[in-house]
């Protein structure tokens, strides 16, 4: 970058489900550049808006865009402009996205439990996702037994992950209207690990469990 550029400008399109990371280092050492190591900083702008996303810093890990094309753009920083390079490093994790392989389940009122088992698009990093049960006209203690907890990805699994929500049979089978309650996945919230990325839930966060009378009614 010499003295008199205004600036550089490099295109990318992000994809739902990925996570992006770029770094401005000095040409020469392997050290993110500040001081005297050189006076580049670079913004993201969303071509199709003009907004900017990030605006003059030298780094950013774990950047999660909307799908859409964008516009790096790297130019001399605060201090007094100066002939100087730079290395731009670039990586992505295709993290994918956590989905329901089905939101409207049914169960006949006689069985032992009901499955909800959730995907993932993509291997990358580890995600984790919480999950809770949400009381419908089927109540909790009386209908099923409710639960709450997370469902974890570790980096290279995207195989589908199975819960389990146990039902509670009529203590006298009579006949009555299909009840139901829903199952809830949120993304985690809270302090990440390393290889860890947030998740994006894909569609509808909520799947809906019928419990369906399995008998007649008697008129």
């Amino acid at each position: 970058m010499w003295t008199d550029d205004t600036a550089d400008f490099f295109k990318f399109t992000a994809q739902d489900g990925v996570y992006y990371n770029f770094e401005l280092a000095d040409a020469t050492e392997d050290l993110t550049i500040e001081g005297e190591s050189g006076d580049a900083v670079f913004s993201i702008i969303d071509k199709s808006t003009g907004n900017t996303v990030l605006e003059n810093v030298t780094e950013c890990s774990k950047l999660a865009l909307p799908a859409g094309k964008y516009n790096l753009k790297v130019v001399h920083g605060e201090s007094p402009a100066k002939d100087s390079c730079y290395r731009l490093r670039y990586s992505s994790a295709t993290v994918g996205t956590i989905s329901f392989a089905a939101t409207d389940v049914k169960v006949s009122e006689g069985a032992a439990y009901v499955n909800l088992t959730l995907n993932r698009s993509a291997s990358d990093g580890a995600v984790r996702v919480n999950f809770t049960t949400v009381a419908g006209t089927a109540e909790p203690g009386k209908d099923y037994y409710p639960t709450n907890g997370i469902v974890a990805w570790a980096p290279g699994d995207s195989g589908a992950k199975t819960i389990r929500v146990r039902l509670i049979p009529d203590l006298y089978p009579t006949w009555e209207p299909s009840k139901k309650f829903s199952f809830r996945i949120e993304p985690f919230e809270g302090p990440l690990a390393e290889k860890e990325y947030p998740a994006t839930v894909s569609g509808t966060n909520v799947a809906v469990v019928t419990i369906t009378e399995s008998g007649k009614p008697l008129f």
